[in-house]
């Protein structure tokens, strides 16, 4: 196996639910699927013990600290959205249009039924190692994976980076931030 073309950002699970309390239509009434990847909650609560530079929310929600996002949008030339929660400033939701496919076949990827109601997988298991359908990223590059891994509302996207932002987030020393391989 040749080395990695890229990394996964992983991070700690912060304590906190993100679809608690959400109104109907965003998550499907019938598999429970997120129909809404836009959606924010009004508030999160993050426990002071469970600040991180990057994690997921029980439902595994991808929340990013202020301080990563500046080191991403200081070394990539591409454009994502961030979202942030009304009551804490401190980390964002983060929607990047730039998309590298995930090698379903390559990682015999599982996936669950559909959903009768929203055509959703109920889920889609074998996000590690990632196996991505691209021969190269660009080594600044910040990218999500077409697939969505997990159950129910709790799926979501691998966030995949290239080599030298890899290299400027880690000398940071950002709280909870590692990675993990993504070969092509």
């Amino acid at each position: 196996m040749d080395g990695p073309i890229g990394y996964v950002i992983r991070g700690p699970d912060i304590d906190v639910r993100f679809f608690d309390g959400a109104p109907v239509g965003i998550i499907c009434r019938q598999c429970k699927s997120c129909l809404s990847h836009a959606y924010v909650p009004q508030s999160v609560n993050i426990p002071t013990s469970h600040q991180y530079g990057f994690g997921h929310t029980r439902d595994l929600q991808p929340l990013f600290s202020q301080e990563l996002i500046t080191i991403i949008r200081g070394e990539t030339e591409q454009e994502f959205a961030q979202i942030s929660f009304p009551n804490i400033a401190d980390y964002s939701v983060v929607i990047t249009q730039e998309i590298v496919e995930f090698d379903a076949k390559r990682r015999n990827v599982k996936f669950g039924p559909r959903c009768q109601f929203c055509d959703s997988h109920s889920y889609i298991v074998g996000a590690t190692p990632a196996y991505l359908r691209a021969k190269a990223l660009p080594d600044n590059g910040f990218f999500k994976t077409d697939l969505q891994f997990g159950g129910e509302n709790g799926k979501s996207c691998l966030f995949i980076i290239g080599k030298k932002l890899k290299q400027k987030i880690q000398s940071r020393n950002l709280r909870g931030v590692y990675f993990s391989d993504a070969f092509g």
